[in-house]
């Protein structure tokens, strides 16, 4: 959405803010908008790499085993359980 704000807020004019000692200019729309996304970029960033240090501990975790790993599929439950049992 970051390069989209540009032409969807075309229609609105700098705000101003404040009382007669403030001279500068309020925040526009579109920069309040670039700022959110912004900071939503960076928590998801955050998040992510979260997640992708847990999957490399995890992985760590699975390759330490010297047990093989195996995968039982399908779509019902009949006979994998009585096969893992087993």
């Amino acid at each position: 959405m970051l390069p989209r704000l540009k032409r969807l807020w075309s229609h609105l004019d700098r705000q101003r803010g404040g009382g007669a000692m403030q001279r500068d200019a309020g925040e526009t729309q579109m920069e309040m908008d670039q700022r959110k996304i912004r900071d939503k970029i960076a928590k998801v960033r955050r998040e992510l790499a979260a997640v992708v240090a847990q999957r490399a501990t995890q992985r760590k975790q699975r390759q330490r085993v010297p047990l093989p790993t195996l995968s039982i599929v399908g779509y019902t439950n009949a006979g994998k359980s009585s096969l893992l049992t087993a």
